[in-house]
């Protein structure tokens, strides 16, 4: 029988997609790098297809971000070749992430929340921050629902005892790392995750962490090994970059701020609820230090490596690297305020 928070939390997700969802555009065509994922997705069927069939295997398309996301997206495009488009199903996936996203908000801030507060937090996330753009823009809520998950299994529920519960969460630690080539860059966020998992515990746990970070390893590496397959006859992925890296030793301040209040691609700009942690962090850094460490390092990380790039044109939807930073840090406002008064 479920109990009476987990009906609200499925509700929530129901509630969430189907508001999404009146007023999708139902079309992610010509957004981003999604026709390039689609269009590799279809390649993948297609050679499953000629293979099952035994015909000759036709010539792989391959995305920037490797076959990994693509995965993921496959359902969606065999489905959308029986129903009307790919495209169609396709502005179905980020809209499903993006409540999903929103799913495991609330159900990580209840646990540090009261219901009220929850809600109130999760909604504001869901309709007051550019998450709201970006379940129907596509491209990042896959990446931030792997990086929210992988989270909420390190640091919500204490320990993990059971083995199949810590391989499942190698795997989305891997996942939320390999979702993007940029996933290099979170690194040191996931590393605390794993050390919060099994602090002071090494000597007896040893043989678990190694497994983890092993699995974790080994998913990005794949990833890794697979993204050359786009960048590599095209020069190579850091010599597409080269071109975008900053040229005066001041600018990479100059971008920091511009990442998190520029009027056009500003964090704070594109999820006001954000400015609160600034009063938030260090009054949550006292009761939920590994979820404010795990949160700052995530911001601190990204805004790093985003400030020493420079960029040929603005985002009209904010920053939409800075997608994965939302949900983390209305986390943090959680843990400062937890309840009204």
């Amino acid at each position: 029988r479920l109990t009476p928070s987990w009906t609200t939390t499925a509700l929530l997700f129901l509630a969430l997609t189907g508001c999404y969802l009146c007023l999708s555009p139902a079309t992610v065509g010509a957004r981003g790098y999604v026709d390039e994922e689609v269009k590799s997705g279809l390649t993948m069927l297609s050679a499953m297809t000629a293979w099952l069939k035994d015909r000759p295997m036709p010539a792989m398309a391959w995305s920037r971000h490797g076959p990994l996301p693509v995965l993921f997206d496959l359902p969606f495009i065999r489905i959308g070749k029986e129903i009307i488009s790919p495209d169609f199903l396709m502005s179905f996936q980020a809209v499903l992430l993006t409540a999903g996203l929103m799913t495991i908000l609330f159900v990580w801030l209840r646990k540090i929340c009261s219901p009220g507060m929850a809600l109130l937090l999760t909604f504001t996330a869901a309709f007051g921050s550019m998450l709201w753009a970006y379940a129907y823009i596509g491209l990042e809520p896959k990446q931030s629902f792997f990086v929210l998950l992988a989270g909420y299994l390190g640091l919500a529920n204490g320990r993990i005892e059971s083995r199949k519960r810590l391989l499942l969460f190698a795997v989305v630690c891997g996942l939320a790392m390999s979702m993007k080539v940029t996933g290099i860059t979170m690194w040191p966020a996931i590393a605390w995750l794993i050390y919060a998992q099994f602090r002071g515990e090494w000597k007896t746990r040893w043989k678990s962490a190694l497994v983890v970070t092993a699995a974790i390893g080994a998913i990005w590496g794949a990833a890794a090994l697979s993204w050359d397959l786009y960048w590599g006859p095209i020069g190579g992925g850091y010599n597409s970059l080269r071109g975008f890296f900053v040229d005066l030793p001041f600018r990479p301040f100059v971008s920091a701020i511009e990442l998190l209040g520029s009027p056009v691609k500003g964090l704070i700009v594109h999820a006001p609820v954000l400015l609160l942690t600034i009063y938030a962090v260090p009054k949550a850094f006292r009761t939920h230090r590994d979820l404010v460490v795990f949160a700052m390092l995530l911001l601190l990380c990204t805004i790093g490596y985003l400030s020493l790039l420079r960029y040929h044109s603005d985002e009209v939807w904010g920053p939409r690297y800075l997608h994965i930073l939302v949900a983390p840090l209305t986390l943090c406002i959680g843990a400062a305020w937890p309840r009204f008064s």
